[in-house]
């Protein structure tokens, strides 16, 4: 099977993660190659050259790119991985799939190296009464109550946006605690979607305002662990307890 020419969606040349659309439709080279897998048996893959402007960002990068970092033996022995300058799967689609996470590692690289970002804390607290009704013929079935707490942080910068200045939020995952190319241990940026300022309250992070929420976070997480085991699995004698303690004003105090 000969080589061939495939459109690929990738990051422009200079990678630049602060344009609006930072990708471009380019046409590489598919070459179709045969070699063992791990159980010794002949496959066909199809390997794509990644592109140099793109490997250079990466290189240096803590990414969780795991099917990069093979070594010519096909094990994964930490002494011996390098970072291909090629990916290759068995499907096209997987290809196409794995390019697209090198191009975003690639951007969210840059990102970093470019971060002039705010950091930000997300929070969102809701409550919500609603009466019950069965599904049959809609008996009453009581009041269902529920309160949700989240937070987060993350980071606001500014792009231009085909020539205006919009706010685009992004968060980190926590670094990998080994790299096998690097013992540098980076975050890697994620974006949010575009409505998350409709579903947080977004605030400018401060130390005391994170310890603060995150003794929440823990006084909650205890409250409902300590709900579950009160009001799980009820017997009689357990709700008679109960009666008993919260009379003797002991109840999730």
């Amino acid at each position: 099977m000969k080589s061939f020419k495939y459109s690929f969606n990738i990051c422009k040349n200079p990678v630049d993660s602060s344009v609006a659309y930072p990708y471009e439709d380019k046409e590489l080279t598919v070459k179709p190659v045969m070699r063992n897998d791990y159980a010794k048996t002949p496959h066909l893959y199809f390997r794509v050259t990644i592109p140099a402007h793109v490997y250079r960002i990466i290189l240096n990068s803590d990414v969780e790119y795991f099917k990069n970092r093979i070594s010519d033996e096909g094990t994964f022995n930490e002494s011996k991985v390098k970072f291909r300058n090629y990916i290759e799967s068995e499907r096209l689609s997987g290809v196409v799939s794995q390019m697209e996470t090198l191009c975003a590692d690639a951007l969210m690289e840059d990102r970093l190296q470019k971060s002039d970002s705010k950091k930000v804390i997300f929070v969102k607290f809701s409550k919500s009464v609603s009466k019950v009704r069965g599904s049959y013929n809609h008996a009453p079935m009581g009041k269902r109550i529920k309160s949700s707490f989240q937070f987060f942080t993350g980071f606001a910068f500014e792009v231009d946006y085909f020539g205006r200045k919009k706010t685009v939020y992004e968060t980190f995952t926590k670094p990998v605690k080994e790299s096998l190319m690097s013992s540098d241990k980076k975050p890697r940026f994620r974006y949010f979607d575009n409505d998350i300022e409709n579903k947080f309250d977004i605030i400018e992070w401060t130390q005391e305002r994170e310890n603060f929420l995150i003794s929440v976070e823990e006084s909650m997480e205890k409250l409902s662990s300590k709900m579950e085991d009160f009001f799980g699995n009820m017997t009689p004698k357990k709700l008679d307890n109960l009666v008993v303690n919260y009379n003797k004003q002991k109840l999730l105090t």
